[in-house]
C-alpha cells in the first residue's frame, strides 16, 4: 500500500487549514507553506529539483526532446494546475496536482494510457484549501 493511501494528516496540518481562510493574504500564504512541509514531512518527500514535468516518474523526457519516440507523452496530466514534483530518497516519486474541479473519467484514463495511479486523498489541499483539491500521481 502506498503512503498517499494515508487517510488524513496531523492534527496541526487540519488546525492551519481551518485558518487559512481566516487570514489576510500574506498570512494564508505563510500557512500554505507550513501546510505543504508537514505534508512533506508526513509523507516522507522532498521537494525535486529540476525540470518540472510528470513524465519524470516514469523516466521519461520532457516533450521537447521526445523527437520520435513512439510514444508521445502529453506536457500536462488532467486536472494540471500549481504542480510540483516530488522526491523519495532521491527518485521521482509523487506529481502533486493542485485542482478547482476533477472529472475522475479524465484522470482514469490517464492512469491507463501512462502506467500512473491517481490518489485524491479526504484531506484539504495546502493551496486555498477551502476551494481546491490535491491529486497525486506515482508510477503504477
Amino acid at each position: 500500500m502506498s503512503k498517499l493511501d494515508q487517510d488524513s494528516m496531523p492534527e496541526n496540518y487540519m488546525d492551519l487549514a481551518a485558518r487559512f481562510t481566516e487570514s489576510d493574504p500574506q498570512t494564508a500564504l505563510q500557512i500554505g507553506e507550513q501546510m505543504r512541509e508537514i505534508w512533506a514531512r508526513t509523507l516522507g518527500l522532498t521537494k525535486a529539483g529540476g525540470t518540472r514535468w510528470w513524465g519524470r516518474l516514469l523516466g521519461r523526457a520532457h516533450p521537447e526532446y521526445q523527437k520520435g519516440a513512439s510514444v508521445k507523452f502529453p506536457l500536462n496530466l488532467p486536472a494540471d494546475h500549481k504542480t510540483s514534483l516530488w522526491n523519495r530518497d532521491g527518485k521521482p516519486a509523487v506529481w502533486v496536482s493542485i485542482a478547482n474541479h476533477l472529472d475522475e473519467k479524465e484522470l482514469e484514463q490517464a492512469c491507463m494510457n501512462f502506467g500512473l495511479r491517481v490518489t485524491v486523498p479526504d484531506y484539504p489541499s495546502w493551496h486555498y484549501p477551502d476551494s481546491t483539491q490535491l491529486i497525486l500521481w506515482e508510477k503504477a
